[in-house]
């Protein structure tokens, strides 16, 4: 029999989208800590680690450095606006279509389940909670780990492979995403990859980064479990 897989969701374009209710929390936060307007001109967010945004936006408006100072403030400025933007943002926020029975799939077939995501820890959670969707993850790596998501992924694995308590071969490794990073980040790490066009990258986009697999979403449970090597009831 085989080890049960492990499985690292990504999470914004994968399985929620939020409707713009991070980007507004970090705009708020960019001009109240360091007074910049319209932070993410020019900047394609997609897969983009937080700590990463933080220091793109700040060489590229202020042509400097961020400093250790400059990500507290607005890590702790952004937390703390986001439960008041995704009130605002409610109506835009969105559950994708195929995560929530699939997760509950996975679950039940043993599968061990995390995530590996450029969001904070507590941004993560508050998005999951939001969905329905936070109960299912059992360890993760997030931007609170690392600046660079191969790093973050590496992360994930790790704490996954300490949760599951026994080993797992590369390849029963899986890293979902929709994001061209989210392949890069798993081949980084030697593990397999299911590339999913719900967030901002086409199908043929994701296609040119080689992933193991591409789809247009995770709607299709019975194709998805098969992919994973996991029989459907």
């Amino acid at each position: 029999m085989k080890c049960p897989p492990m499985l690292l969701f990504d999470i914004d374009g994968t399985l929620v989208k939020t409707g713009g209710a991070g980007k507004a929390a970090f705009e708020h936060a960019f001009k109240q800590e360091l007074s910049i307007d319209n932070p993410f001109e020019g900047l394609h967010l997609s897969g983009m680690m937080d700590a990463a945004i933080i220091d793109q936006v700040v060489e590229g408006h202020l042509n400097r450095k961020a400093t250790p100072e400059d990500h507290e403030a607005i890590r702790r400025s952004y937390i703390g606006r986001m439960g008041l933007e995704m009130e605002l943002y409610r109506d835009r926020f969105k559950t994708l279509e195929g995560p929530p029975p699939l997760l509950l799939a996975l679950k039940k077939a043993g599968c061990h389940l995390g995530l590996a995501t450029g969001n904070y820890v507590e941004v993560a959670k508050l998005k999951l909670e939001v969905a329905g969707l936070w109960s299912f993850f059992d360890f993760g790596g997030y931007g609170t780990d690392a600046t660079l998501r191969p790093e973050m992924t590496r992360i994930a694995i790790e704490r996954g492979l300490r949760h599951a308590k026994a080993p797992i071969s590369m390849d029963r490794i899986w890293v979902i995403g929709d994001s061209p990073k989210d392949v890069q980040a798993a081949r980084a790490n030697g593990v397999r990859c299911l590339a999913v066009a719900s967030g901002w990258t086409s199908a043929e986009d994701l296609a040119l980064e080689e992933p193991d697999a591409v789809l247009q979403d995770l709607s299709d449970l019975v194709g998805v479990l098969e992919l994973f090597g996991i029989e459907s009831d």
